[in-house]
């Protein structure tokens, strides 16, 4: 459908179809306030100063990066949806509410809990090099490893956000690989996640930001 229709025209159609649920959806219950490293505060993360380095330059970025950095941090993290999707509205010279909203608050960050997108775009440090090396290149963390303290910690938050919402993906089809990929890692390996991706929400949350004038 969406082929046929063209992206945006699709993606007008599921706005204007789902505006009241999109006022105020937050399906995940995120609500880390948004950190000041979405307005330039170093986060000490390449891929993600880079963006939004980017993004506060010229008012606009590739879709890889505001899907899979901008997005894909602010939902493993549990940032709030409403407040990612605002600083959209600010940041990007292409944004207009009706085409924003539903790409940040249901592909970007499943805050609609599924109308748009059957499962959320989560990925790991791996999968963002992948998609753009250079956005890995000279970091201080280390996309490849996925243990200890110079492991990327997009690894350390993906697999916490897959444990900490397991129940709720449970029966998704579409989840099952990760899911069971994260019932065979070893009781230590999920801890030592559980405890660097808690250390980063609570960085994000000490570096709380706010909309210019807010």
């Amino acid at each position: 459908v969406r082929q046929v229709l063209g992206w945006r025209e699709f993606v007008r159609h599921v706005y204007e179809e789902h505006r009241g649920l999109y006022a105020g959806a937050n399906a995940l219950g995120a609500d880390l306030p948004l950190p000041a490293w979405y307005w330039g505060e170093r986060s000490s993360l390449r891929c993600l100063d880079l963006t939004v380095r980017t993004v506060l330059e010229t008012g606009h970025s590739h879709h890889i990066t505001r899907l899979m950095v901008l997005s894909n941090l602010a939902t493993l993290l549990g940032i709030d949806p409403q407040a990612l999707n605002r600083w959209f509205w600010v940041a990007y010279v292409d944004a207009y509410e009706w085409v924003v909203t539903p790409n940040v608050l249901g592909m970007g960050t499943f805050a609609d809990g599924g109308v748009f997108a059957t499962k959320p775009y989560v990925a790991s440090g791996r999968y963002v090099q992948r998609m753009g090396p250079t956005l890995c290149r000279g970091c201080a963390f280390d996309a490849k490893r996925t243990e200890g303290e110079t492991a990327c910690p997009l690894n350390h938050l993906y697999w916490d956000f897959l444990e900490r919402h397991a129940s709720r993906f449970a029966r998704n089809p579409r989840m099952a690989v990760p899911l069971a990929a994260l019932r065979k890692l070893l009781p230590a390996v999920r801890d030592d996640h559980r405890r660097h991706a808690r250390a980063w929400r609570e960085r994000a949350r000490a570096a709380k930001g706010r909309l210019p004038g807010g």
